[in-house]
């Protein structure tokens, strides 16, 4: 499992709307992270200007919170409208 990969990935179809190929990406990664498992490398850039690498515990925290938006999003869509 290569979680900088699968977060990339999640984060693509999400942004692309597509919800349950990016619910797919989250589940999978917030299991591994669940596990103990390394988090994603992450880069937070300001502006364009200068780009930081985050710490791994904060890059955890960033992961499970993408995760849960993408999954929460992902039920929102397949919840039947009345």
């Amino acid at each position: 499992m290569d979680p900088t990969t699968c977060f990339n990935e999640m984060m693509d179809a999400y942004s692309l709307g597509m919800y349950d190929e990016a619910s797919e990406h989250a589940t999978e990664l917030a299991e591994w992270l669940d596990k103990d498992g390394f988090p994603p490398v992450l880069h937070v850039s300001t502006d364009g200007m200068k780009v930081f690498v985050v710490s791994d515990q904060l890059a955890r925290e960033i992961s499970r919170a993408a995760c849960r938006l993408v999954l929460d999003q992902h039920e929102a869509e397949c919840e039947p409208r009345i």
